[in-house]
C-alpha cells in the first residue's frame, strides 16, 4: 500500500507512513479493511534489528523519520503530530479564514485608500479637470496619519517597517506646507502678473525690469516649491504601497 500523502511504499498494518507522518485512517491486512476506529488492532510487522520508537517502542523501519504506529517523531523532538503536512495546511487555512482582526481591517482601509490614490494620480492627467484632483489629495492626506499610527502598532516589533510608518506624518506634513506655500506663489505670481498689465497699459510701453525681475523670481519658487511637493508625493506613495504589503502578508499569514 502507498501513501496517500508522499506516496511512499508503506507496511499494510501501518497507522502512518515512516517517511512523512502521513496518518492511514484505513489499514489493509490480508486484503480486508479494518476501521482504526472500531478499537481492533491489526497485526504488527516485527522489523528486527532496528531502533525503536521513543513513544510507544515498535521497532523502526531502517531510514524512518517517523513511527508507522503512532507517528512520532523517530528522534523524538519537537512532538509528533499524527500527519504534520495535514496539520500544516489546516493551520494555514484557518490563518487565512480567520487571520489576525486588526491586520484584516488595516488591509480593508488600505485597499480603500488605494482607490482614492490611483484616482488622484489619474485626475491630474485628464485635461480641464485637474481641480478636481484636489478632492482625493485631500482625503488621502487627511486620513494617512491615522491609518500610519494604525499600521505603527501592529509593527510595533518590527524595526524596519516602525521606522518607515515614522516617516509618513512628518512628510504629510511637509506636503501639507509645500501645497499651501504653492498656492500662494501662484496668487503672488498672478499678483505680479497684473502689475506688469497695469504698468503696460499706464503707457509705459513695456513692462519694467523690476516687474519683469520680481515675476520670474516668484515664477523659479513656484516651480521648486511644486518639485518639492511631488518628490514628498512620491515618498508617501513608496512607503503607502510597502506598508501595505506588509498589511496585507500579516493579513494572510497570522
Amino acid at each position: 500500500m502507498r501513501c496517500s500523502a508522499c506516496g511512499n511504499e508503506v507496511a499494510d498494518d501501518a497507522k502512518n507512513c515512516p517517511l512523512c507522518g502521513q496518518h492511514i485512517p484505513i489499514n489493509l491486512s490480508k486484503g480486508e479493511k479494518t476501521d482504526p476506529s472500531s478499537g481492533q488492532e491489526p497485526a504488527r510487522t516485527d522489523i528486527s534489528g532496528g531502533t525503536l520508537c521513543p513513544r510507544c517502542q515498535t521497532p523502526l523501519r531502517p531510514g524512518a523519520a517517523f513511527c508507522g504506529n503512532c507517528g512520532a517523531s523517530a528522534t523524538g523532538a519537537g512532538g509528533s503530530p499524527e500527519n504534520p503536512y495535514a496539520n500544516a495546511g489546516q493551520n494555514y487555512q484557518t490563518g487565512r479564514a480567520g487571520g489576525n482582526p486588526q491586520a484584516l481591517s488595516l488591509m480593508r482601509e488600505m485597499n480603500s485608500m488605494m482607490y482614492w490614490v490611483i484616482g488622484y494620480l489619474v485626475v491630474q492627467f485628464v485635461p480641464y479637470v485637474q481641480i478636481l484632483a484636489l478632492i482625493p489629495f485631500i482625503y488621502v492626506l487627511v486620513q494617512t496619519p491615522a491609518l500610519a499610527d494604525r499600521c505603527a502598532k501592529l509593527f510595533s516589533d518590527d524595526l524596519e517597517m516602525s521606522r518607515r510608518i515614522a516617516k509618513v506624518r512628518p512628510r504629510v506634513v511637509a506636503v501639507w506646507v509645500l501645497t499651501v506655500l504653492f498656492i500662494l506663489m501662484i496668487c503672488a505670481m498672478i499678483g505680479v502678473f497684473v502689475v506688469m498689465m497695469i504698468s503696460v497699459e499706464g503707457g509705459q510701453g513695456d513692462f519694467a525690469p523690476v516687474t519683469v525681475i520680481a515675476f520670474a523670481v516668484v515664477c523659479l519658487l513656484t516651480m521648486a516649491v511644486w518639485i518639492a511637493s511631488i518628490v514628498y508625493q512620491i515618498l508617501l506613495l513608496i512607503d503607502f504601497f510597502r506598508v501595505k504589503e506588509a498589511v496585507d502578508q500579516a493579513a494572510r499569514d497570522y
